[in-house]
């Protein structure tokens, strides 16, 4: 098999991002029957500008789930049969991925969890845990069973994200016009609270999480959130 030489370091680089037993599945695909379904794993042909081919004689893109692993896209020649990865994105790590365009990234096909665009590059949300669930869904039930809020963001730390992770996300919310940002830390029981303008407050036990500027009068405090739920 050809490998386009702009693509061949994260082509030999793939075993140690991947696992070599994902790997080979992929290698095994795309040397034998990349415009096929693939046997193990699977694919999606890409919309839209996304899914261009490069030059004469490519494929559009295809957007391979190597199993449990990663992601890659990819385009081949039907003569040729070189393989061009031009935005392959793993689990882990990047391969060779460019900024997109929100056009460009809603013609990505769906995923679980979901995809997220921040500064142009496509991430994928942290899987919710137990935990997690059940504040999202507690959070947003006290809140909707007083009012609609015109504009809030909730982020709540799961596992393998930091506090500081989501502040840096909060902060693009206000960026974009949303007056309040919510940031819920579970393991310790607490709640950091961004607001337009710049300021910032950690509230834990009896603080009054404040949500005038969207939510007048409402009255929760961070003890109230998670007794509520009944956490241990």
């Amino acid at each position: 098999m050809l490998v386009h030489r702009r693509f061949i370091d994260d082509w030999d680089q793939l075993p140690n991002r991947v696992g070599l037993e994902a790997a080979q599945q992929f290698y095994d695909h795309v040397a034998t029957s990349p415009g096929q379904i693939p046997a193990v794993g699977s694919a999606t042909i890409l919309k839209g500008s996304l899914g261009k081919p490069l030059a004469e004689g490519f494929s559009r893109t295809v957007h391979y789930e190597i199993s449990g692993a990663g992601r890659i896209d990819f385009q081949y020649h039907d003569t040729y049969i070189s393989l061009c990865l031009i935005a392959g994105r793993l689990t882990d790590m990047t391969v060779g991925q460019r900024r997109l365009t929100l056009e460009e990234f809603l013609e990505l096909p769906e995923e679980s969890p979901a995809l997220e665009l921040i500064d142009g590059m496509v991430t994928q949300k942290v899987a919710p845990q137990w935990l997690h669930g059940l504040l999202q869904v507690g959070f947003a039930g006290l809140i909707n069973d007083y009012a609609r809020p015109r504009k809030l963001a909730i982020e709540i730390v799961s596992p393998g994200q930091s506090v500081a992770e989501l502040l840096d996300k909060g902060r693009r919310y206000l960026a974009h016009g949303v007056p309040t940002v919510v940031v819920v830390e579970p393991n310790g029981e607490s709640v950091v609270v961004l607001r337009a303008g710049g300021s910032i407050a950690t509230l834990r036990g009896e603080d009054r999480i404040d949500l005038d500027a969207v939510l007048p009068g409402f009255e929760l405090t961070v003890r109230a959130l998670f007794d509520t739920l009944q956490l241990e």
